[in-house]
């Protein structure tokens, strides 16, 4: 016994076939949005997922995840996986992690800014600067990280080297003397 579909069932049947994978493709998608929007969302709101979750996660998750780190003081951590980000082949994610990267060395900056380390401050500063520098020309629209560039700028402007002749003076006393022509954040009224 032959079987044998006449030819509009057969194509009938083609399409629902088609047409039951790709509704099974778009569910399978759906879901991974959903668990990739979950795990973005545990993470900025302070708790870990876990390595299983984040080996070979989609980079949303990883830049979440060095957001994360961020937040629990694991700078070094942070920094690794943002600079690892600003490095992504699309310019999107490497923009946003630069971004991330810049604010981190900005806060850090400001940090030690209040600590009265200028020599650390000035460092951290220029590398927010550079972070910046990075992410703008991947995304020159970008109104935060200009925003922000200009803010590492005033706390650390780039000055020209000017040889004296005379010796250097020590560190504590140079830096004193550098840090107080330094424009900063004005505090208070005028």
């Amino acid at each position: 016994m032959k079987l044998t579909l006449p030819l509009r069932q057969a194509a009938a049947l083609l399409v629902t076939v088609l047409s039951l994978i790709a509704f099974a493709a778009s569910g399978w998608q759906w879901r991974e949005r959903r668990l990739i929007g979950a795990a973005v969302q545990t993470l900025l709101a302070g708790r870990d997922i876990g390595p299983e979750r984040r080996f070979g996660a989609p980079d949303s998750v990883r830049l979440a995840y060095a957001l994360y780190l961020a937040g629990r003081e694991d700078t070094q951590g942070a920094e690794e996986l943002l600079a690892v980000l600003g490095q992504s082949s699309s310019p999107d994610t490497a923009a946003k992690a630069l971004y991330d990267l810049g604010n981190l060395y900005l806060r850090r900056a400001m940090d030690a800014v209040e600590r009265t380390e200028p020599t650390q401050a000035g460092t951290l500063a220029e590398l927010a600067k550079q972070a910046y520098r990075r992410a703008l020309r991947l995304r020159p629209d970008d109104w935060a990280a200009k925003y922000n560039y200009e803010v590492a700028a005033r706390l650390m402007p780039d000055f020209e080297r000017v040889d004296s002749g005379s010796e250097p003076l020590p560190e504590e006393e140079s830096a004193r003397k550098l840090w107080t022509r330094v424009p900063g954040f004005p505090r208070g009224l005028p």
